[in-house]
């Protein structure tokens, strides 16, 4: 029965003109990851979703990503560079979907998607986070100085001229290395439709709603999923229709 549900939901959102994608995990321990999976195991789940049990879905989400800052104790780089664009060619090129979501939940290291530049069919997650360190004025009366981990008070000094709020508001400029990206992302190398925004703990309220998009708009960004939903489980519950309605108006004809 589980499965028949599955199934009469994905039928349901591609009939109606939504893109479907499947979820693979990446690596072991969650909530306290310690290891890469074996990637032949992340290719038997990318399997399963392409095997009969499942209707036709348009591509795989592909989780708990290396993002520009890994865990040290077991992961690098170069493991990143390594292990993300195999799963990602198996996905394109063995399995013959069209959408690869990466999701490092933050900025990622460019080198991971060298070879997917300027290709729309590959979006990388830059930013998984609650609301308020996204834009965070109008959500807590905070600004993005008060959220940096570099404060005067501990003998830190950010560099000028801090950035404003959007996915880069949380950042250290000089500091935490998100420059290379930032270029690539401002200059086009890297599409907007190849970047997107997961924002969870969202103020019920359609204006908002339309800020938060045209700040990501602003910064490069062009897919958003916004919720007021929040943790443990921020992602169970769809937007509200406040925040429907605002993501509907703000999003361009030429994104949606």
């Amino acid at each position: 029965y589980i499965m028949n549900d599955y199934n009469i939901c994905i039928d349901f959102l591609r009939d109606n003109g939504v893109e479907v994608v499947g979820y693979v995990k990446t690596k072991e321990g969650y909530p306290n990851i310690n290891s890469y999976r074996d990637p032949q195991l992340v290719k038997d789940d990318i399997d399963l979703w392409a095997s009969n049990s499942y209707s036709t879905i348009d591509g795989i989400f592909i989780d708990e990503v290396t993002n520009r800052w890994p865990n040290k104790k077991f992961d690098s780089i170069q493991a990143a560079v390594s292990f993300y664009p195999n799963i990602v060619d198996y996905v394109l090129d063995s399995k013959m979907y069209n959408r690869a979501v990466l999701n490092p939940g933050n900025m990622y290291d460019e080198n991971m998607t060298v070879k997917y530049r300027g290709d729309s069919r590959v979006i990388t997650i830059v930013q998984e986070s609650s609301q308020r360190k996204y834009m965070p004025k109008e959500t807590s009366g905070q600004t993005c100085s008060d959220l940096l981990w570099c404060q005067p008070s501990n003998g830190c000094i950010p560099a000028e001229p801090l950035y404003p709020e959007g996915i880069w508001c949380r950042h250290v400029r000089d500091q935490d290395g998100i420059e290379p990206l930032k270029k690539l992302m401002d200059e086009g190398a890297i599409f907007p439709d190849q970047t997107a925004l997961l924002i969870y703990g969202a103020v019920d309220d359609e204006y908002i709603t339309i800020h938060a998009v045209e700040l990501g708009i602003a910064n490069n960004v062009a897919w958003f999923w916004i919720t007021s939903d929040s943790s443990p489980n921020p992602w169970d519950e769809p937007p509200t229709e406040r925040i429907m309605n605002g993501l509907v108006k703000a999003i361009p004809d030429t994104i949606k």
